[in-house]
């Protein structure tokens, strides 16, 4: 049960949110919340944690809707005074951008679409003219309304007002801008738009056929920056560090302040944040086994995975009813349930030593697949069997 503790805790959270957001949430979950949290720690009770847990997310803000009159106004906006509160998303017919009204009351903020290779950063004040528009379809506008977007722009002519303060989604984005460039000066259109995607996550530049086809074929997972692209990084450079002979603790500092970096660049995208948070508890472990302080038997990865869910829930608390969340999640949980059945079972002890790493793959991968089938065939209405396969090919590539 004392395994399941911490999960159980981020299984709740994320479920109470997904009833908040059903329209389950109220003042009342607070109170019976906190009683339950009180109950549980008398009875030392890990059900009743587990319940205070999902009435805790029942009771996280959600963003709210603005006033209906602006809402009806942003079809017909055409000049705007606005903030930029997040790291531009390059495409390949415009930039785009999350933005907030200046000068309202209530927070609203719009997805702005700028030309391409617009000169616009976090924190700049613009002026803006165009036309506003509502989202459409249906089901988009209510994925943007649980983010608190509430509407689109699309940018004709844009003046800076004002150059955002110097931090670190700053910096984040003037890096960005500088690799994404020089991918294109130095390679073909193809060819950059595809490293574009599989490095620095800027998918939106990668025709939208291709875009298409790598989904038909189940490796869609491929050009969304996850745990395996990072892994993949963090493992180059652990080689590198241990050929500098760089003690196991400075090592793992100087990786994980890599991969804070890293997070920022590619966007701080969700499946990215998790893989940063669990790594960074991996590695906090294992400095402390390096002291004597820890013993190895106690590192249990599903303890990672489910802190990066509770933080991440926290800090997104829109984040569970998104797609890019489900299939990070439920994907490394699968694995890191199913696959030590795998790794201890008769089989696998049968087979030669030249077969058990490719048969490691084809399970890791079917692990993945099982984790993300539920949410695969809701979302896009069809699963691709020979995904297994294919992953099989192309990851260790």
């Amino acid at each position: 049960m004392s395994r399941f503790l911490l999960p159980g805790v981020a299984a709740g959270l994320t479920c109470g949110v997904a009833l908040g957001t059903a329209g389950l949430n109220g003042w009342w979950a607070v109170p019976t919340g906190a009683a339950l949290l009180a109950g549980a720690c008398w009875w030392r009770c890990v059900s009743l944690l587990w319940v205070a847990a999902l009435l805790a997310g029942v009771a996280l803000p959600q963003p709210g809707a603005p006033p209906t009159a602006i809402v009806h106004q942003i079809p017909l906006l055409e000049q705007a005074t606005v903030r930029a509160v997040g790291i531009p998303e390059p495409r390949a017919r415009s930039t785009e951008v999350l933005v907030e009204l200046e000068g309202h009351p209530a927070s609203v903020r719009l997805l702005a679409y700028f030309p391409p290779g617009a000169a616009v950063g976090p924190g700049d004040v613009l002026r803006l003219e165009g036309r506003g528009a509502a989202p459409r379809p249906a089901e988009w506008a209510r994925r943007l309304q649980r983010r608190g977007v509430h509407g689109l722009f699309f940018v004709e002519k844009a003046v800076v007002l004002e150059k955002g303060a110097a931090g670190p989604l700053r910096w984040a984005h003037e890096a960005r801008v500088h690799l994404l460039r020089r991918l294109r000066e130095s390679l073909t259109e193809e060819g950059a738009a595809f490293l574009s995607a599989l490095l620095l996550g800027a998918r939106g530049l990668m025709p939208a056929e291709r875009q298409e086809a790598f989904r038909s074929a189940g490796i869609a997972h491929l050009l969304a920056l996850s745990g395996l692209h990072l892994g993949l990084l963090m493992a180059g450079g652990w080689w590198l560090l241990k050929v500098l002979r760089l003690p196991m603790v400075p090592r793992y500092l100087a990786l994980m302040t890599f991969a804070s970096g890293y997070v920022l660049l590619a966007g701080a995208r969700v499946s990215l944040v998790r893989a940063a948070i669990m790594f960074g508890c991996a590695g906090g472990f294992w400095m402390l086994w390096a002291r004597g302080w820890v013993l190895r038997r106690w590192l249990d990865p599903l303890q990672p995975l489910a802190a990066a869910a509770v933080f991440t829930v926290f800090l997104w608390p829109w984040s569970p009813g998104d797609v890019g969340f489900q299939l990070s999640f439920l994907a490394t949980g699968s694995i890191l349930l199913f696959l030590p059945g795998w790794m201890a079972s008769r089989l696998r002890a049968r087979l030669p030593s030249r077969l058990s790493w490719p048969a490691d793959l084809v399970a890791v991968s079917a692990c993945a697949q099982a984790g993300a089938l539920p949410v695969v065939g809701a979302t896009f209405g069809r699963v691709a069997l020979f995904a297994v396969l294919a992953n099989v090919v192309l990851v260790p590539w």
